[in-house]
């Protein structure tokens, strides 16, 4: 979760600073978490913002293949499901 909070504080730092004429831009996307997640914010160009949604959602990616427990990524939460019943398993921090 330290990377979470890591990747908001710098999206919310670099769309907050150095602009002059900050325009509200939203992205949204429905294939992680099995709901939407909708990303607005404030930058100076739709490109920071861009570039800034996309390393937001890099980390819901991320998160979203820890912890699903539907579908078999190898990692996370569908590793334990996979391995039920055969003793204790190293999982990740998160």
């Amino acid at each position: 979760m330290k990377k979470t909070a890591a990747a908001a504080l710098v999206f919310c730092m670099l769309l907050a600073g150095c602009q002059r004429s900050p325009q509200r831009y939203t992205d949204q996307r429905y294939d992680l978490f099995d709901t939407l997640i909708v990303l607005t914010a404030y930058s100076g160009s739709r490109e920071t913002f861009d570039a800034m949604s996309d390393l937001a959602f890099s980390e819901f990616e991320r998160l979203h293949r820890l912890f699903d427990t539907y579908t078999d990524t190898g990692e996370g939460l569908s590793r334990l499901n996979a391995a039920a019943g055969q003793g204790p398993r190293q999982v990740e921090p998160e």
